[in-house]
């Protein structure tokens, strides 16, 4: 059914009166089939045929292709891709996780550590979803003091952020940077639940006895 549309639309595009209507339809098949080049190549006559800011969806598109050329282990086609998702939308999160994925892979800290500060300064929607690698890019590019002026330094432009560090904390079992555990010992201590657990657990919240030890017992008590 897909293909006998598709060959529709492709002959009402050839007429000028149904061109664009006729390519957003087909965008949209290709779409369903995951034929990305296709849905590329169509897009970009759509954006020629009735200019509208459509090309902002393009970086999706490379973004898939990307995604396939990682799943078959080719990384430098798959970097020509994310090149190009971020040509088109600098901005755009995913293309910047995936780069920092690839940097990752490649052992190159320093780019992956660059691009994992910029998605957590960007978004914190994204902060506990990257914080393990962008804790491990800024540990082994400048050891542990790194990690906390980043920290700090992100806590200081939004302090909210400090409940997505400290989920992301305990979930991971990272709690021995000391402006790490200063947040989780905040979100423990602000929490009914974590609180009653920590009473479970023998400990009087605030002060000195909610150490990185008593952390890690409730972390491992969480994941239990």
């Amino acid at each position: 059914l897909l293909d006998r549309a598709e060959k529709l639309f492709q002959q009402l595009s050839e007429s000028p009166a149904n061109r664009p209507r006729a390519l957003g339809k087909l965008v949209g098949i290709y779409e369903q089939q995951q034929d990305w080049q296709q849905a590329i190549a169509t897009r970009k006559a759509l954006a020629s045929a009735a200019p509208s800011g459509i090309d902002r969806v393009l970086p999706h598109y490379y973004c898939e292709l990307a995604a396939q050329a990682i799943g078959d282990r080719d990384y430098p086609l798959a970097r020509q891709h994310l090149k190009k998702a971020h040509a088109g939308a600098r901005k755009m999160i995913r293309s910047a996780m995936m780069r920092a994925d690839l940097a990752t892979r490649a052992d190159d800290t320093k780019t992956a550590s660059r691009l994992y500060r910029q998605i957590a300064e960007q978004d914190r929607a994204f902060v506990s979803e990257v914080f393990v690698p962008l804790a491990r890019s800024l540990r082994q590019g400048g050891g542990e003091e790194t990690l906390t002026r980043f920290v700090n330094g992100l806590i200081k432009k939004n302090s909210a952020v400090k409940d997505d560090i400290a989920y992301a904390a305990i979930l991971n079992d990272d709690l021995a940077n000391p402006a790490v555990a200063a947040c989780a010992r905040s979100y423990i201590e602000r929490h009914a639940l974590l609180a009653q657990m920590l009473d479970d657990l023998g400990v009087t919240a605030g002060g000195e006895s909610l150490d990185v030890a008593t952390l890690v017992r409730v972390a491992n008590a969480l994941r239990t």
